[in-house]
């Protein structure tokens, strides 16, 4: 994994951030629950990405999908990082809007509403599992 953050870090060297992206996901998707022990090191270089302007557009999109595969993944360990990643997401679509660019405005739409509605139905789903254990 040392080899993967250095590559995340890597943000004017566009080939190996994208394969670094790449490789997170693959990585995030067969570690599932487990990736949590990295999330506190992985979500903030993901967040400098989204935020950087020397990074790529596809290289940003890429860490998008992986922000939602890991908030799929972690389930209640990515609670503290929801809101600063939905504020993040919301002003790049209204950044994204206000260029009038409408292919990546589609784009940005699709992975915004995945990434909220993904998350929508976890926190909603966990609420009523709480409420169920706590009625037992």
């Amino acid at each position: 994994m040392e080899y993967v953050v250095y590559a995340l870090k890597s943000l004017k060297e566009s080939s190996l951030l994208k394969a670094a992206l790449l490789v997170l996901n693959s990585i995030v998707r067969e570690a599932k629950t487990n990736f949590s022990q990295y999330s506190n090191e992985i979500i903030p270089l993901l967040i400098e990405i989204l935020t950087n302007n020397d990074v790529s557009r596809n290289n940003k999109l890429i860490a998008i999908t992986n922000i939602g595969e890991i908030s799929l993944n972690i389930c209640e360990a990515f609670l503290p990082y929801l809101d600063p990643v939905m504020k993040l997401l919301f002003s790049a679509a209204q950044l994204a809007i206000t260029q009038a660019d409408s292919v990546n405005i589609n784009l940005f739409k699709f992975f915004f509403v995945k990434f909220f509605l993904y998350n929508n139905n976890y926190i909603n789903n966990n609420f009523r599992m709480m409420k169920k254990q706590k009625n037992i």
